[in-house]
Formats: structure tokens, C-alpha cells, sequence
């Protein structure tokens, strides 16, 4: 997770504005691609609880599904969205690629 000097599309300042909503915050971590421990630990506007939660992530290795799930949306970009549905996977699966929580 970096900030928007290192990633203009970084997620760690928008952290501030979901502290009264958990379910967003844990949709955001969802859509990580990587975490930045010094920016973290330096980070004002955080909680002492979310620097603690992003620490714990920055420091163990991405599920498999999760990396597999960015490397597709990677390569294959915008189209994914229209390229899923036709992809031979199960459907809840086809669903956690295009981030389609229920």
C-alpha cells in the first residue's frame, strides 16, 4: 500500500476517511497490490488499530488467489470485465475476479 507520492492511485490516504466503516476499509485491502512499511509507519492519519492491521499484511505474502487475481487484471486490463464471464472458471470465481462482493 502506498500513498499518493509514491502511487497516485495508492490506497493508504484514503484509510482516514473509512474508519467508521470497516466493511469499506476491509473491500480497500481487498484491492491491494502491495504495502509499503515505511509509509505506513509514517502515516499520520492512521489509527493506532489500522497502522497495527497494515503492518501485520506488509509483513506476510499476498494469498495466491489474490496474486493470481492481479496479475490477470495486469495483463488483461479493462477488457477483463468483459473477457470474465466468458473464461472457463466457476462463477463465484469470475466474481472475486471482477471484485463482485455479496
Amino acid at each position: 500500500m502506498k500513498t499518493q507520492y509514491r502511487d497516485p492511485r495508492g490506497l493508504l490516504n484514503w484509510l482516514q476517511n473509512v474508519s467508521a466503516h470497516p466493511e469499506v476499509l476491509c473491500a480497500l485491502l481487498e484491492a491491494v497490490e502491495s504495502f509499503d512499511p515505511a509509509m505506513i509507519r509514517r502515516a499520520a492519519h492512521l489509527t493506532d488499530d489500522q497502522r497495527a492491521l497494515l503492518l501485520r499484511l506488509s509483513s506476510t505474502p499476498l494469498p495466491l488467489r489474490h496474486q493470481v487475481r492481479l496479475q490477470l487484471r495486469r495483463q488483461l486490463g479493462p477488457s477483463l470485465v468483459d473477457i470474465a464471464p466468458d473464461l472457463p472458471l466457476p462463477g463465484i470465481l469470475c466474481r472475486y475476479l471482477l471484485f463482485q462482493f455479496s
